[in-house]
């Protein structure tokens, strides 16, 4: 196989786009690294020359995943003031994210990548996405005049919980009401705050 002419550079982002696309169409299942190097016309040695092998490169759509949705709730934190209506904003964001791309979602939070040891970028970028709904907590802690500096484990495991907890429940199709997305984020969002102690 002819490799296309590639400027540095660009393979690496042209086979994480290529491997997130047939992620998003069809899931992690039956994905193969040379279905990806088929894609882009270029050879399998051209892609291990960016990825050591498949799991380097799920991690790397993973991660691409992740700073996406981070992009995506930091937009959403600064389109609001106060810190409940920017906590309902940031969880919109973030299962709008998983209901618009699910399959994506699968493999960013799935077994297949849970061993984050082995992929610290992943990590990181995981860390970047619940970084916005802890600001809001936060800025919430301020508002009712408490002096909290840090969260507690509880208040983290809680955000993160619901959050993908509702994910998880929408895009099985597993959520049993009439409510649209929208109303059961609106109806979701007070128990955030609401359930802390």
């Amino acid at each position: 196989m002819a490799d296309k002419d590639y400027h540095h550079g660009d393979l690496r982002v042209a086979l994480i786009d290529a491997a997130n696309a047939m992620i998003d169409k069809n899931g992690a299942g039956d994905f193969s690294l040379r279905k990806v190097s088929q894609s882009l016309g270029v050879s399998q040695s051209a892609l291990y020359r960016h990825f050591s092998g498949k799991d380097a490169l799920l991690a790397a759509v993973a991660e691409q995943g992740f700073l996406d949705m981070a992009a995506r709730m930091e937009r959403a934190y600064q389109s609001e003031l106060e810190a409940e209506a920017r906590l309902r904003s940031c969880a919109e964001a973030y299962v709008n994210f998983a209901c618009e791309h699910p399959n994506l979602y699968r493999l960013m939070f799935g077994e297949l990548l849970a061993d984050r040891q082995n992929f610290p970028e992943l990590a990181a970028a995981r860390s970047e996405v619940f970084k916005w709904p802890m600001q809001c907590l936060l800025q919430h802690n301020r508002e009712q005049g408490r002096e909290d500096s840090e969260l507690r484990e509880g208040d983290k495991l809680l955000i993160q919980s619901l959050v993908h907890g509702l994910s998880s429940l929408m895009i099985e199709n597993l959520v049993t009401t009439r409510l649209s997305r929208e109303q059961i984020i609106q109806e979701v969002t007070p128990l955030m705050v609401f359930f802390r102690r």
